[in-house]
């Protein structure tokens, strides 16, 4: 008798520890990627990345604000997002955020882009740290048509208006939430959390390869942010005040010679 019930209890243990991994994959991770696109932005996100895929996410959503920041690691950003096994939504929010600079690259890398009512995209043509273009007339050539060929790789990867995407670069094109959708530059419209996972239900998309319908649960997200140590990181390496320390450096320098 006593064998029987520990067979039942084991049989029982053992389809409850089965049951567990199938219930971690109906969550959704939110985090928030806000200020300028650095290092620690950098990190943070891919970090999110490989949480979301450690415990099962069904979706990953990123919600974005930003003015822009490095070409580095936005490209960093962007080669995670592509090579992410979790969907990956980017959501311009909340109303009057902005996807600036490199951000337009970071919306057209996800495979969903959302934005909320009263935000705006683009503005992609690159500058320099200082805020001004490259001094050399052919380097800013190639600056640009590279940032612009990898604009246009993003947005038809992800089949959205190429031509439309590419004047963000080089135009300096920027657009209001609205007219990205119109355009085809932007998916949906999604004014908070439950409309944004609503309009992603059942959407199509490729990802590492094979077609997938996306099927993120509606409750409330699990949201994670940057520790205090990464905020603190991010506010030095941003490349306002990374030029800032520079210049400050350069004048002390001089003032003790």
């Amino acid at each position: 008798m006593n064998m029987a019930v520990r067979r039942a209890a084991a049989i029982f243990l053992s389809g409850f520890l089965i049951l567990l991994p199938g219930r971690a994959l109906a969550f959704v991770l939110a985090a928030p990627l806000e200020g300028t696109v650095g290092i620690a932005m950098e990190r943070f996100a891919i970090d999110t990345l490989g949480r979301a895929d450690r415990e099962g996410a069904s979706l990953v959503v990123f919600m974005l604000d930003t003015p822009g920041g490095l070409v580095s690691s936005m490209r960093a950003i962007t080669s995670a997002i592509l090579e992410s096994p979790v969907p990956v939504a980017v959501w311009v929010s909340p109303s009057g955020a902005r996807a600036a600079s490199a951000g337009a690259f970071i919306l057209q890398a996800a495979h969903v882009a959302a934005m909320a009512p009263g935000t705006n995209a683009g503005a992609a043509h690159p500058v320099m740290a200082s805020g001004k273009d490259a001094p050399d007339e052919e380097m800013k050539k190639k600056i640009t048509n590279d940032l612009a060929a990898q604009m246009r790789s993003l947005s038809q990867l992800r089949k959205r208006n190429m031509d439309a995407a590419e004047r963000m670069v080089t135009e300096s094109l920027s657009i209001t939430a609205e007219e990205a959708l119109s355009m085809g530059v932007a998916d949906l419209l999604a004014r908070d959390m439950e409309s944004l996972l609503l309009g992603i239900r059942g959407r199509e998309t490729e990802l590492r390869g094979r077609t997938v319908f996306l099927d993120p649960p509606l409750g409330p997200p699990v949201v994670t942010g940057m520790t205090p140590g990464e905020k603190i990181l991010q506010f030095i390496s941003s490349p306002d005040i990374a030029y800032l320390l520079l210049t400050a450096g350069v004048l002390a320098i001089v003032f003790e010679v």
